[in-house]
């Protein structure tokens, strides 16, 4: 169902803010508890996602498997793995010239509400990739997934409300052309990852900035190819 009304999108994003406010993404067995029930998810949902990348890109299943459900529980595991030491204080030295004599530590802390806008060429990879980070940071999440691939987006809505609180993760469907000044314009996120082409990449660099927004952009570009005449 399309999420392309701002009174939907406010609840949501206030959903979001509000979860993330009350502290109960911070604790290290919430983060854990998640990402375990994600891993367990996306296991469980393997054949559908398949599915969806068959009926979305005509994906052989193969492929699929190793480049959108493989590799993102892969992604799982090591945040696992690393989880505790992540979270760790980390000791530094003092600048003589601030403090001499002291003690200093870096404390990791979550930033809040992270927006994740997703491409429709790996569809289920780079949405649950950086979700995975975002998640394991400690923060709320809004997941836009490409209306381009109607099946991956099902799916990944199906996985996404069957594993988190609302306040925790939400999806909003729909147009991305709609979408995307919808949420920038109405809504300070504390973080945005966003992949796609450089135009888009541009335009929403250009509203985080307006609103003092850190930004992840991963952007197209041209691919470089060998091709070899081989006569026999």
């Amino acid at each position: 169902m399309k999420t392309e009304n701002i009174s939907e999108l406010k609840v949501k994003y206030e959903g979001l803010r509000n979860y993330f406010d009350s502290g109960a993404t911070r604790a290290y067995d919430f983060r854990l508890k998640a990402l375990t029930l994600l891993r367990k998810s996306i296991i469980k949902h393997s054949d559908e996602i398949t599915s969806a990348l068959k009926n979305d890109l005509n994906k052989p299943e193969f492929e699929s498997y190793l480049s959108d459900v493989g590799v993102v529980i892969k992604e799982i595991d090591q945040n696992i793995k690393n989880l505790v030491s992540w979270m760790k204080p980390k000791r530094v030295p003092t600048p003589f010239s601030i403090f001499p004599g002291y003690n200093s530590q870096i404390h990791y802390e979550p930033k809040g509400v992270v927006m994740i806008f997703a491409p429709w060429n790996y569809p289920v990879n780079l949405v649950f990739i950086p979700l995975v980070g975002a998640i394991s940071a400690g923060n709320t999440v809004m997941v836009k997934p490409a209306h381009e691939t109607e099946f991956s987006c099902n799916i990944i809505d199906k996985i996404i409300k069957e594993v988190f609180d609302p306040g925790h993760v939400t999806t909003v469907l729909g147009e991305g052309s709609t979408l995307g000044p919808l949420l920038l314009d109405n809504f300070r996120f504390d973080h945005i990852f966003f992949t796609g082409s450089q135009k888009v990449g541009s335009f929403v660099m250009s509203k985080a900035a307006e609103k003092l927004v850190p930004v992840t952009l991963e952007l197209g570009g041209k691919i470089l190819q060998l091709l070899i005449k081989i006569v026999i």
